[in-house]
């Protein structure tokens, strides 16, 4: 089994487990876990080691991850679904890591993130290279925190439709979404993780973000022209 399949595997495993004390549908349960999947093989991608720890440790951030999305954005930071949320952090993560993850969850609670809700990519960036163990790779808070934005960046791309759809927290909501979108396409993410052992996966979703900021960045020019023509009139 290679290192991507069993990752999601184990992740997906993990995911099923814990969703097991959520009251939640068994479709919603199937769907939370597969997307721990799918998460844990994007992690799998931040880290400069390699071997079966990191495929556990990505599952596990994977499982996180997807629960943290649960917690929040589908039960609504119910009490039960925080209390569960805190044990399998406890359970999981080392107590500094665990502090990260509860603080972004009191910041997306509270609507405390700024840069229009991209500032949640760098704590939980920070988090990732922590329980990968590859937090000596980014010695430069300047890159973790310009890194952390543009993953974020990829993760709302990626989720657009869903987020757009449910009013949940997405930078396309917002009216600077432009310089956002120019950026991120421009980014030489394979420069920056020149290091990563497993990048296969990670290089797949960031190449997919780009193309959908760049049919949104079309949109918007578009619009502009037909604006700019009216105003010609």
């Amino acid at each position: 089994m290679g290192p991507y399949t069993w990752t999601y595997a184990l992740a997906t495993i993990l995911a099923l487990r814990s969703l097991q004390h959520f009251r939640i549908a068994s479709g919603t349960r199937l769907a939370f876990a597969a997307k721990a999947g799918n998460l844990s093989v994007c992690f799998l991608g931040l880290s400069n080691h390699r071997g079966p720890e990191i495929f556990r440790r990505s599952a596990e951030l994977g499982m996180l991850a997807s629960v943290f999305d649960l917690a929040s954005d589908t039960l609504k930071y119910e009490e039960a679904a925080l209390r569960q949320f805190v044990r399998l952090i406890d359970q999981t993560v080392e107590a500094r890591v665990a502090a990260t993850l509860l603080t972004l969850m009191e910041q997306k609670r509270s609507g405390a993130f700024g840069l229009d809700g991209l500032e949640r990519g760098v704590g939980a960036f920070r988090a990732v290279l922590s329980h990968l163990r590859s937090d000596e790779a980014w010695a430069d808070e300047t890159e973790v925190f310009s890194t952390g934005i543009r993953l974020q960046i990829v993760d709302d791309l990626l989720d657009y439709k869903k987020d757009l759809k449910r009013g949940q927290l997405n930078f396309l909501q917002n009216n600077r979404q432009r310089g956002y979108l120019e950026d991120i396409i421009k980014w030489d993410y394979q420069r920056r993780f020149h290091n990563s052992v497993y990048p296969l996966v990670l290089f797949a979703a960031v190449k997919r973000a780009q193309h959908v900021a760049q049919i949104s960045l079309s949109g918007i020019e578009s619009k502009t022209e037909n604006l700019d023509r009216v105003g010609s009139f």
